[in-house]
């Protein structure tokens, strides 16, 4: 099977959990941030679509559910690793001395690795397709 039906899928499942995740959260987060959840929700729903077994309906060949699943328990994940960090969840403590705002912290050497081995998983399940037996 070609790649790309499999891109597209995980693709749509990406921008439409990260519209979501916008939409939640409005104007409290960047850009960057949000490109970062997409590139992420990307590439997890692409190499979980790849690898884990198929489930549900076929859509050309290409399980939609796997991709669905996977990208929102990435989301999910990523969600509670970020809760205690956006300004609409954190609480005021002592009103009369107010906290400076945490500021967002560039992307980490965990972000890039995570994504090289995503990459890696998705070239890998490309050259060795999983076989259902």
């Amino acid at each position: 099977m070609f790649f790309y039906i499999e891109f597209l899928i995980a693709l749509m499942v990406a921008l439409f959990i990260t519209a979501i995740i916008a939409a939640g959260l409005r104007k409290s987060a960047s850009v960057r941030r949000y490109v970062s959840i997409f590139i992420l929700i990307l590439l997890a729903a692409w190499a979980g679509g790849l690898w884990l077994v198929p489930v549900g309906p076929d859509f050309a060949g290409v399980s939609v559910l796997t991709f669905v699943i996977v990208g929102i328990i990435t989301a999910l994940i990523l969600a509670i690793g970020a809760y205690p960090y956006y300004p609409i969840f954190q609480r005021e403590e002592n009103p009369t001395n107010p906290k400076r705002p945490i500021k967002a912290q560039p992307v980490s050497g965990f972000f890039w690795l995570l994504l090289v081995i995503l990459a890696l998983a998705i070239i890998a399940g490309y050259l060795w397709p999983a076989r259902i037996v």
